[in-house]
């Protein structure tokens, strides 16, 4: 019909909610209704029908220093989520003056999903308008920037402690036949 309206649904995907592995693609500043925002992008790497999804994580910015764009600069509080999940996803002890997005590009990241059902006015959304967005990323599984020969190997088990010597409290409490000792070792070998 004429008088028919057409819907732009966008590329907002509708993901089971939970956690997936995903990478950063990248990240971009702009301006909406409620301030400063950063939308980070990225790609979900799971098998499934999901895995190459793009996907949408947004965080507030303080203030952004330039005009607002692709892979631009913002001023974050040191509270806020994003500098908060940064600080710790990239296990920075110290006070950086800088963080950026893009230090998660090369890395394998866990992510969690969650569905949107409401608008910011807090108003339900009818079933065909829910979508999925990035509720916060979790850790880093695998960075690929590290070299294979730099990854430290995992700490070799420690030998146990012999606890059964002659004279230690344990083997004193023994039956003689059932101790080691050296002298008695030595006469078994020697058949006496």
């Amino acid at each position: 019909m004429s008088d028919d309206f057409e819907i732009d649904w966008g590329n907002l995907p509708l993901i089971p909610a939970g956690s997936y592995q995903a990478v950063y693609v990248s990240h971009e500043t702009l301006y909406q209704s409620f301030g400063a925002k950063i939308k980070i992008t990225f790609r979900i790497t799971d098998l499934g029908h999901v895995n190459g999804a793009l996907i949408n994580g947004w965080y507030n910015a303080k203030a952004l220093p330039s005009k607002p764009g692709k892979n631009k600069r913002a001023i974050l509080s040191r509270h806020s989520k994003l500098a908060t999940e940064l600080l710790n996803i990239l296990c920075t002890r110290e006070k950086p003056s800088r963080l950026s997005p893009a230090q998660l590009k090369g890395k394998l990241l866990e992510i969690s999903v969650r569905t949107v059902r409401t608008n910011s006015r807090q108003k339900k959304y009818a079933d065909p308008q829910t979508y999925s967005v990035v509720d916060h990323i979790e850790r880093i599984i695998l960075d690929d920037r590290v070299e294979p020969s730099y990854r430290p190997l995992p700490k070799p088990i420690p030998e146990p402690i012999p606890t059964s010597k002659e004279g230690s409290p344990i083997a004193k409490r023994l039956p003689r036949k059932w101790r080691t000792d050296s002298s008695t070792n030595l006469a078994l070998e020697k058949g006496m």
